[in-house]
């Protein structure tokens, strides 16, 4: 199975997984497209290298060894510029994708996982992450 072309803008991606294989898929992926991943096993050791490291989008599995999805939104909130979310799970049934988009999750990603449907959703999060929202000036006038 081919992959799409490389993002036009750099990516930098954090996985959070105790699952090998989906740091072996992600790595791959990434790999090939050029693109930045750093990983953890948990979250535990998650906001260390956030910290040192950076990213625009994390990666998460649905559950941890120690906690789930919802602690690393937590987490990643408290941050001075909180990167987006994206849930991977095997359960990702409709009850997790509502709860999740409305928490405020980019989006969620159903194992087994696809490496053409990883390029979209994260070229489009990349672009979503890259909006630059311009506030409308308001003429005021002046004060005599």
């Amino acid at each position: 199975m081919s992959t799409p072309k490389a993002l036009l803008k750099p990516l930098s991606a954090f996985l959070i997984s105790p699952a090998a294989e989906d740091h072996e898929i992600f790595g791959d992926l990434f790999r090939r497209q050029g693109w930045t991943l750093g990983h953890a096993s948990s979250i535990c050791s998650a906001p260390a290298v956030l910290s040192e490291n950076p990213a625009s989008i994390v990666i998460t599995e649905r559950d941890l060894s120690v906690g789930n999805w919802k602690d690393v939104l937590e987490a990643e909130l408290a941050m001075p510029a909180p990167p987006l979310l994206i849930v991977i799970s095997q359960l990702a049934d409709e009850h997790l994708w509502a709860e999740a988009l409305n928490l405020g999750v980019y989006d969620v990603l159903a194992k087994p996982l696809d490496d053409i449907e990883i390029v979209r959703v994260l070229s489009l999060a990349l672009n979503h992450r890259h909006e630059i929202p311009v506030a409308p000036t308001l003429a005021v006038p002046p004060t005599d």
